[in-house]
């Protein structure tokens, strides 16, 4: 009973975002975190199917998910969007495991938002970059701190016989080990 206590207690004041689901989505269980994230008072979100909470273009992502989980008994990751009208969508990691019995299974809902619209952004800088590079007569690379290339890119690659990336994972004292002049300042 003292540990059916601490555990309702742990569940039901974490910062993460709990939900017990079951074998067809139906919200069986959710604490204060959750339900926020969905945008529903607590308790009133159980008993309702979750997946009326995720966008649209998610959905069947989510319910390759759970089936996933409840046949496999094993831990299951997926990225969704929480589609909620009281704010904008929210990009979550959920991760689920069923339990012992098999008609329950635990998911966490991290949300990724922000660290999904820092890979974008990410993305979109790298995209301009090799726009910029691919277009005017220059070569760029990087090495990583043994010599290794990690990136080489640019227009004056072709005229040198080489493709960008050609030499991603190459050793630059090898390719330059007749230049030392070359290789002075990389070391």
């Amino acid at each position: 009973e003292l540990a059916a206590a601490k555990f309702e207690e742990i569940y039901n004041y974490a910062s993460l975002n709990q939900f017990t689901l079951s074998s067809e989505g139906t919200i069986l269980e959710l604490n204060p975190s959750a339900s926020q994230l969905i945008g529903r008072e607590y308790p009133l979100a159980s008993r309702t199917s979750f997946i009326h909470f995720i966008a649209g273009d998610s959905r069947p992502e989510f319910e390759l998910f759970l089936t996933k989980a409840f046949v496999s008994r094993a831990k299951v990751t997926c990225k969704i969007f929480i589609d909620v009208p009281v704010r904008k969508p929210i990009f979550v990691h959920l991760t689920g495991i069923v339990n012992e019995k098999g008609d329950k299974c635990f998911v966490t809902a991290a949300d990724i938002t922000d660290l999904n619209l820092a890979e974008l952004t990410q993305l979109k800088t790298d995209e301009r970059y090799r726009a910029l590079v691919s277009n005017i007569p220059i070569v760029t690379f990087v090495l990583n701190s043994e010599g290794i290339f990690t990136l080489s890119e640019g227009k004056v690659l072709a005229k040198l016989g080489l493709q960008p990336g050609e030499v991603v994972g190459l050793s630059a004292f090898d390719i330059y080990r007749d230049y030392p002049s070359i290789l002075d300042p990389i070391r």
